[in-house]
């Protein structure tokens, strides 16, 4: 379970660092912006809190992604904006990204099952997601929600078929 509960935590932090850095490949924005941003964008799927994202713009500022600078106003703020080295990695995340979509895709495929378009998983990508009105938004996301209890189904079927002619070779 510890070992589940980590790669838990490893892909929920890997995928709040890609969020983030698209959030800055778009604008420069404060902390709590982006945690504003994040749980606009996922329609409150996924809330950041300031113990995550903080510490994760720390270590993206000192890894060289990022930078910040503090500003002064009413109130003290730091504005983070994407650097070069930040943008190549925004750009190579999306392109693993795409490429793990078309393996996913390719393994529907050979088990029989057909995706119909990529925008069936546009929903993956907040920034897309952000652009649709509140009505489309619900509309994709209820579609994608009948898309993947049909996968599901789908999946379990193929399983048990599996599983049938496994225990008939025995």
């Amino acid at each position: 379970m510890i070992k589940h509960d980590n790669e838990i935590s490893m892909w929920r932090t890997s995928t709040i660092r890609s969020v983030v850095l698209n959030i800055l490949s778009e604008k420069t924005a404060t902390g709590y912006q982006i945690m504003k941003d994040i749980r606009e964008r996922s329609l409150g799927l996924l809330k950041v809190e300031s113990g995550i994202i903080y510490p994760l713009l720390n270590k993206l500022e000192k890894d060289g992604y990022i930078t910040g600078e503090w500003i002064d106003g009413s109130r003290k703020k730091r504005m983070y904006k994407l650097t070069e080295k930040g943008m190549e990695l925004t750009i190579e995340i999306e392109s693993n990204r795409k490429a793990l979509r078309e393996a996913h895709n390719n393994l529907f495929q050979k088990l029989g099952m057909k995706q119909e378009s990529d925008n069936d998983f546009r929903f993956f990508n907040p920034a897309t997601l952000s652009t649709l009105s509140i009505d489309e938004r619900k509309k994709t996301l209820s579609s994608m929600n009948e898309k993947i209890g049909a996968i599901i189904k789908a999946l379990t079927e193929k399983k048990k078929e599996i599983e049938r002619m496994l225990k008939s070779m025995q």
